[in-house]
């Protein structure tokens, strides 16, 4: 294999050959790949097309969640939220056990796998809100609830450097796979502060349209915020903010 020497270091592709770094310095190959053109068309590549068509449609259907997700989730995901979303996604097509494999969807798919699901991985629900949390969703009259019974913040949050205040959202979503299109709605406890005190029982109710006949969700979000002479801020980043699906519902 050929070998760059001298005091000029290149990496990247210039026409049909490649410069790389390797152990004892750096190298060159010709540029490899199969012509795309044969990949959409030779039958020995079916089964690639197959798998590029699925994982387009699990990646649209993870942009399509986020969107429907997105007044909630632009103060709490975490960086690789897209990428584990589609390979979530990508997982429940696979259990599409009706349509056949290259056209499977994600309504025919088994959606429960998204019930636990975190938005941001450095910051799980489960480890910053320890109250317990009932959460369901009523297909018929379209009412998503979640119930946490009283506690006391100082005892049952993992509360970070500088927070004075958090606040809890409920948010509920009906997502239209097959057209792309969402509906949604939000309730919140508002600003609540972390004392030593008990705090009374949440009870969010959010009406999601009756009778749906597309999957319906419900995420819990805790955000934690810092009061400033009677102003309530974000903390830097949000990376301590957590967001949990609480609840999926299936279309029958």
């Amino acid at each position: 294999m050929p070998s760059q020497t001298g005091i000029i270091t290149v990496r990247g592709t210039t026409g049909n050959v490649t410069f790389y770094k390797r152990k004892n310095g750096y190298g060159m190959r010709a540029k490899g790949g199969v012509d795309p053109k044969r990949i959409q068309n030779d039958p020995a590549f079916i089964r690639t097309r197959e798998n590029g068509h699925e994982f387009g449609r699990a990646a649209a259907a993870g942009k399509l969640l986020r969107n429907a997700l997105n007044s909630v989730l632009i103060q709490v995901a975490d960086s690789q939220v897209g990428n584990r979303l589609a390979s979530l996604f990508n997982r429940v097509i696979k259990t599409d056990t009706l349509n056949n494999r290259g056209a499977r969807t994600v309504p025919e798919g088994e959606l429960g796998f998204f019930k636990g699901f975190e938005f941001n991985a450095n910051s799980p629900l489960s480890t910053t809100l320890y109250a317990a949390v009932t959460a369901a969703i009523d297909r018929v009259s379209g009412a998503a609830t979640v119930t946490i019974p009283a506690f006391v913040p100082e005892k049952y949050l993992a509360t970070p450097t500088g927070a004075t205040h958090y606040i809890l959202t409920a948010i509920g979503a009906e997502v239209n796979f097959d057209n792309g299109s969402s509906v949604h709605a939000l309730t919140s406890s508002g600003e609540m502060p972390i004392t030593g005190q008990e705090m009374p029982p949440v009870n969010f109710v959010i009406d999601l349209p009756p009778n749906s006949a597309h999957p319906l969700f419900l995420a819990l979000c805790i955000e934690f915020v810092q009061e400033v002479n009677g102003r309530f801020y974000g903390l830097s980043s949000g990376q301590f903010n957590a967001m949990s699906m609480v609840a999926v519902n299936k279309a029958a």
